[in-house]
């Protein structure tokens, strides 16, 4: 009888375990709270500095090679070739096309190439090869003139 006519008697009895259990999480918190605080002072969170005045990096260095040195406009083929002393395949469709007045096609420089056995390389399709570097041309040394026709450029 007693719980049904004092039913706020109930949560006066209850009140001292929740606050035991408040205190007992505080704690927890605070220990945590301390254990960040120690980490972050440490070094092991800090953000490494960069710049001038960054500590050196820890590793083997690493030296520079001797030889060709990377300068602008030289292209991974032009460095490979000067290495084992061949000629790209640029400097060949150049070689065939300084002495035509006219436009060659494709077909023809490849012809002239193959026929010349001027290249050495080991290009499966050397046509393929001739008019990709055509149609690239990093270097503007081919005018284009027409559809598959190339001349060499006025500088």
């Amino acid at each position: 009888m007693a719980k049904a006519v004092y039913p706020e008697l109930k949560d006066l009895f209850s009140i001292p375990q929740t606050l035991k259990k408040i205190e007992k999480r505080q704690e927890e918190i605070e220990k945590m709270l301390a254990l960040l605080i120690d980490r972050t002072s440490s070094s092991e969170l800090k953000p490494r500095k960069k710049g001038p005045g960054a500590p050196k990096k820890k590793g083997i260095p690493r030296k520079r090679k001797k030889g060709i040195t990377r300068a602008k406009g030289i292209t991974r083929a032009k460095r490979k070739a000067a290495r084992s002393g061949k000629t790209t395949v640029i400097d060949l469709i150049a070689s065939v096309l300084k002495g035509k007045k006219k436009p060659l096609s494709i077909a023809e420089i490849h012809d002239t190439i193959v026929n010349q056995k001027i290249y050495t390389g080991k290009s499966r399709d050397l046509k393929k090869l001739i008019s990709v570097s055509l149609y690239r041309d990093p270097k503007n040394m081919f005018e284009r003139k027409g559809p598959g026709k190339f001349k060499l450029a006025k500088k």
